[in-house]
This record gives structure tokens, sequence and C-alpha cells, in this order.
């Protein structure tokens, strides 16, 4: 790697790490800001803080790097679709598993608009964090390497590392228990590289945004259903972040495949 290409890396990578670190700043300055209130009043604050976040952040990188397209169209969505079989899967698991957490459930006992405002609250998390880490941050690594197959896992490994150590937030500001937030981390990272790969495959954030939304919907929409539900993680054992990491472990592994079957096409 040339001298030139090192700076230009070293600077890609302190600008993602600002980009981030303001992400998490302006989300938490704006979640303070707005009233809480009830589930539904949550919903649509959280929905409201993202957007708010994210409109400084596509300005900054139209600025810094004005070059640079956030993947934001319809060409390869259907190709994204079809290699994100794996994802579905976990969805599916996801669902389940939800369903599991209490035995209150009372789905008919909550109000449509409850679950509407969930899905387009969680769809806005996948639009919010697609955007940050796999349009921009994953972007800006990539285009920094004139090497392009180096430049490609650069990328997709180095912006999925960024997106699980950013969930140590959680700790950190105090919404989750130090266990459960390092399972997060790691299944956050593994679940950056099956995006990561899929959006440098099909060059589509819109398949990506949908299925991290879905994914955590798919989670959500149980906590909707129990009465008296809490968003924060419960603590949990050792043997249980064990169990998490070998669980998403698959994710990275394709990943790391369709990274690798996609460098195989550069020259």
């Amino acid at each position: 790697m040339r001298q030139g290409e090192k700076r230009a890396l070293c600077w890609a990578i302190v600008f993602s790490c600002l980009c981030i670190c303001g992400a998490i700043l302006l989300c938490s300055f704006f979640g303070r800001s707005l009233p809480r209130g009830t589930a539904d009043e949550e919903y649509l604050r959280d929905l409201i803080t993202r957007v708010l976040c994210l409109i400084p952040l596509v300005i900054l990188m139209k600025e810094c790097y004005p070059k640079y397209s956030l993947g934001l169209q319809r060409e390869g969505f259907l190709q994204g679709a079809r290699i994100s079989w794996l994802m579905y899967l976990y969805i599916a698991e996801n669902f389940i598993e939800g369903s599991k957490v209490d035995t209150t459930i009372d789905i008919k006992g909550v109000p449509l608009c409850t679950y509407v405002l969930c899905l387009f609250a969680m769809l806005s998390v996948g639009v919010f964090e697609e955007i940050l880490f796999r349009g921009i941050v994953l972007q800006v690594l990539r285009e920094q390497i004139e090497d392009k197959k180096r430049g490609l896992y650069i990328a997709v490994f180095g912006s999925s590392f960024l997106f699980g150590v950013a969930h140590m937030f959680n700790y950190v500001a105090g919404h989750a228990y130090l266990r459960p937030t390092i399972a997060q981390v790691f299944y956050a990272m593994f679940l950056g590289i099956f995006m990561g790969a899929v959006y440098v495959t099909c060059n589509n954030l819109w398949v990506v945004i949908l299925l991290h939304g879905l994914f955590d919907f798919a989670a959500e929409f149980w906590e909707v259903a129990t009465p008296n539900y809490s968003i924060s993680m419960q603590d949990v054992s050792w043997r249980v972040v064990g169990e998490w990491i070998l669980l998403y472990l698959p994710l990275a592994i394709a990943g790391a495949y369709l990274t690798w079957k996609k460098a195989k096409e550069l020259t």
C-alpha cells in the first residue's frame, strides 16, 4: 500500500469514526429533547430522531465525497433479495424466539396503529444504520484503496467491525448490561459482514435496509404485544452469550463467501 493510500485510508477511518460518533451524539441529543409518552409516541419520537440525525450525515458525505453514491437506486434489488435467503431464516428465527419472551402476550389487545408505528420505527433503524454503515462508511473505506480486491475486503470487514463496536454505546449509556451488549457487538458485526457483502454484490442499499428493518421488527413485534413491555435488554449468562455468537456466526461465514465471490470478479 502506497503512502498516499495509507493517508487516504487513515482519513477515511477518522471520517467514518466521526460520522458514527456524531450520529450517536445526535440521536442521544434529539432523543432526550423530544418528549416521552405512550408506546405510540415513543416509536414516533424514535422515527423522527433518526430522520433528523440522518440528514446532516448525508449532507456531510456529499460535501466530503461528492462522487460517491449511496446505492439508493432500483437496479440490483431482485439480485440482492435472491442472495439474501439466509437472512430470511434469521428474521423467522427472531420472530419465533420473540414469541417465547413472555406468557402474557396479547396481540389483539394492542391497537393496529401501534404495530404500524413499530414497523415504521424499525424500518427507520434499517434506513439510518444501513445508510451510515454501508452507504457511507463502507463506501468511503472502499474507495481509498487502488487495489479493488483489497479495498473490498477492508471496506466490508472494516465497516462491520465499526458497526459492531458502535453497539457498545448501549452499555456505556446504561441501556443494557455488559454481557448482552458483548453478544450484541458480535452478532451486529456478523450481521454487518453479511449486509455489507449483499450490498457490494448487488449495489443496492434498499435490500439491506429492508432486511435490517424486518429483522428488528420481528423481535420488537412481541414486545409490543406484551403488556407493560420494556425495550431494555435483560442480563444473561456467559453461556447464553456464547450461544448467541455461535447462532449468528453463519451470517459472517456466508458474508465472507459472498465477499470472496465478488472479489474474484474484480481485476
